[in-house]
């Protein structure tokens, strides 16, 4: 997959999440829709697709292309200019236009300078905040010494105080630091319990690391305002399952003096701090309403949890299918004839297959050769199909489906054993020679078919009153 096409699949996703969210963010653990953007974030950064049956582009890939709905409508509207207009841009940006004296097309070079730019700007926020945050002082009192050895983890967890922030945050990822508000009330132990035990669910769950990828995404696909959609609900998401993991460690009582304590540590920074967890506001009035509405974890709620995820990852991370031919080795096949340079001249006429009943068998019909035993011949009839063409439309093969412009359809397997007739010839493509038919005999050709079993070549059959009398291997341009 090319960075649009990637870009492109994670904005469907993304949509499709935030659908969901809206739906069922206060009847699902907030937990699932962090899993679901860490599913999005990975299909930013997957350079390769999934091919799989059930996903969502196998579905729209059946249906008929977005150019022949286009066609119906009116040139003049102002719909047809908006998608003509964002077509256009897709396009430079995609494959750009070739700059004269340098091998970079202008789109690739508009995307390294926005990559670049987004990049510096999260890398200085970050550094910035981070020399600040070395003036801080290290906090010492009994019940800071005392919750840090109940909280113990292999990372040693500090506890500092700076006069610069308004709001508890942590930072750090191998030595996690959570900060404090130089005018923290020490004693509101209720309070500072609260406080100290999200920002550790920040620090036993990585999120920082999440924060870190997610941040690295977004500098990539800097172009794509769903990414930026996805990294707001991202950190929202965060702080959501971060308070619905406090609730439940305190208890249901704990809601209303945990939405207290939000309200009352509610963010006044206008700093950019992208890399760092903060206790603050965070679309404040969403999380309260979370945290009220927090509900017991019961094995509905997690059955339901688990069939959102597979659903989604299964319909979106996934890419259409290409074995919705006839099979892979076929498509290999397909592929590499394509590649060859072939006279037209030398291209065989093509076979149609014609409805034809068991008891008898006379006309031409397409088929692959399921076996051959020098006597009898077993094969599968097939239908050739121009795409685009009427039947193909009837199929609903598109030219995606045929990017050579056929398709060799074979909707059952159905097997059929037929004798040869005593003068049956047989022809062979000289594959060497520029695909010259040439005769063999029957043992040769027994011996081929042999050598090719398990690879689907269609071969050209002529029938006479239920006998082949010839089988002439098909030519595919």
């Amino acid at each position: 997959m090319n960075l649009v096409q990637m870009s492109l699949s994670g904005a469907v996703m993304t949509l499709a999440i935030i659908v969901v969210r809206a739906l069922a963010i206060n009847r699902l653990p907030k937990k699932v829709f962090v899993l679901l953007w860490e599913m999005v974030i990975l299909r930013l950064l997957m350079p390769f697709s999934i091919p799989f049956m059930w996903s969502v582009y196998s579905f729209v890939k059946r249906m008929e292309p977005v150019h022949d709905v286009l066609s119906d409508i009116s040139t003049d509207t102002v719909f047809h200019q908006v998608v003509e207009n964002q077509l256009n841009m897709n396009v430079v940006a995609a494959e750009g236009i070739q700059s004269e004296g340098t091998g970079l097309s202008i789109g690739i070079i508009i995307w390294i300078v926005g990559m670049v730019l987004c990049t510096a700007f999260f890398l200085v926020s970050y550094l910035r905040c981070r020399f600040e945050f070395q003036t801080s002082i290290l906090v010492h009192n009994d019940f800071v010494v005392n919750w840090l050895d109940a909280h113990r983890l292999r990372r040693t967890i500090q506890i500092r105080q700076l006069d610069r922030i308004v709001a508890p945050l942590t930072y750090g990822i191998i030595s996690p630091v959570i900060l404090m508000p130089k005018k923290t009330d020490w004693s509101n132990k209720q309070q500072l319990q609260y406080i100290l035990s999200h920002e550790y669910v920040h620090i036993c769950r990585f999120d920082l690391v999440v924060k870190l990828i997610a941040t690295l995404a977004l500098c990539i696909h800097w172009f794509n305002p769903m990414v930026w959609g996805m990294y707001i609900f991202l950190n929202r998401d965060i702080e959501l399952s971060c308070d619905e993991s406090v609730v439940r460690q305190f208890g249901e009582s704990a809601k209303s003096n945990y939405a207290r304590a939000l309200i009352t540590m509610e963010e006044k920074k206008r700093e950019v701090t992208p890399l760092y967890n903060s206790f603050s506001r965070n679309a404040i009035e969403e999380r309260i309403t979370a945290i009220m509405k927090t509900k017991k974890l019961t094995i509905g709620i997690l059955v339901a949890s688990i069939i959102v995820i597979i659903c989604i990852v299964v319909l979106f991370i996934t890419s259409a299918d290409d074995a919705q031919q006839s099979n892979a080795t076929k498509n290999e096949f397909e592929q590499s004839n394509i590649e060859q340079n072939i006279d037209a001249s030398n291209e065989a006429s093509e076979p149609v297959s014609p409805s034809i009943e068991n008891k008898e068998l006379s006309g031409e019909v397409l088929a692959y050769v399921n076996r051959l035993d020098g006597t009898t011949l077993a094969f599968d009839i097939v239908e050739w199909v121009k795409v685009p063409g009427e039947r193909a439309t009837e199929l609903g093969i598109t030219e995606d489906d045929a990017p050579s412009g056929f398709n060799i359809y074979n909707e059952t397997a159905t097997v059929r054993e037929l004798p040869l007739a005593d003068n049956c010839s047989c022809k062979l493509l000289d594959w060497t020679d520029n695909y010259v038919q040439t005769d063999v005999t029957r043992e040769e050709m027994v011996r081929i078919l042999d050598e090719r079993k398990g690879t689907n070549i269609p071969y050209h059959l002529i029938i006479e009153n239920n006998e082949i009398v010839e089988i002439t291997e098909q030519y595919i341009p």
